[in-house]
């Protein structure tokens, strides 16, 4: 109701834990029911990103060489490689 023209640009798994059958079973269910709408990134469970809340500073800004940094690095390129163009 709000933005009837709003689109979904994709579905991003985050807080992801690795050493879970859980979490890898949530995952494949999401990707078999959402399909290409899932990115290909997923944002790990990190206690830096704690840390760099504490620190007043993003991921990229305190650890930018951290997995969950790259991650979100990969998730603005292929946002922004996918974002319609906005030509006049």
């Amino acid at each position: 109701r709000l933005n009837p023209s709003l689109e979904l640009a994709g579905i991003v798994a985050t807080m992801y834990s690795t050493g879970t059958v859980h979490a890898r079973e949530v995952l494949e269910e999401i990707r078999s029911v959402f399909g290409e709408k899932v990115l290909d990134v997923v944002i790990y469970k990190s206690i830096r990103f704690a840390e760099a809340t504490v620190a007043n500073q993003s991921i990229v800004e305190y650890a930018s060489k951290h997995k969950g940094a790259l991650a979100y690095q990969k998730l603005a390129k292929i946002l922004v490689d996918h974002a319609p163009s906005q030509e006049a």
